[in-house]
């Protein structure tokens, strides 16, 4: 009762190659569900940011909005300058245009608009965001300010 020589091993083997060929399989399984997760995770991540700078969007077009209503308001103070009064209006209605602007279009576009204005008038935007980086710097530092003063009482200096 000879057994081959041979026999046993290739059957353990196949065994192991079987068990491997398992483990492999799960193991691509997991890690597609991962990828899977993942991807939804992304997705689920990148539509709260689109709909948060939607969101801030649609605060700063209605913050530029006031300003164009402020503006207008003033203009009324200048009757002795009508002039002035007419150029205050023209640039709240250009405000207003602006902030119509933003309304209307969605992110993407606003992105592309801005990246456009760079390639054909990069001078001007560096300009522009060099403006607006120190609006930005001067309206935190105001607000800072504001918070940290105690608040006035009526009547006290």
């Amino acid at each position: 009762m000879n057994k081959p020589a041979g026999a046993p091993v290739s059957s353990g083997a196949a065994q192991i190659a079987a068990g491997t060929r398992q483990v492999a399989e799960e193991a691509k399984q997991q890690a597609g569900s991962v990828a899977e997760n993942a991807k939804d995770l992304a997705s689920q991540a990148g539509d709260k940011i689109l709909q948060t700078v939607e969101e801030q969007k649609a605060a700063g077009a209605d913050f530029v909005s006031g300003m164009a209503g402020a503006m207008r308001r003033a203009a009324h103070e200048f009757a002795d300058v009508p002039q002035a009064g007419q150029y205050i209006r023209l640039a709240a209605d250009r405000i207003e245009g602006v902030s119509d602007a933003f309304k209307r279009r969605d992110v993407n576009q606003l992105v592309s608009d801005v990246q456009d204005f760079a390639r054909r008038q990069p001078t001007a935007f560096i300009g522009a965001a060099v403006l607006a980086g120190f609006a930005v710097v001067r309206f935190l530092k105001t607000s800072t300010a504001n918070a940290n003063q105690p608040p006035r009482t009526p009547g006290m200096p």
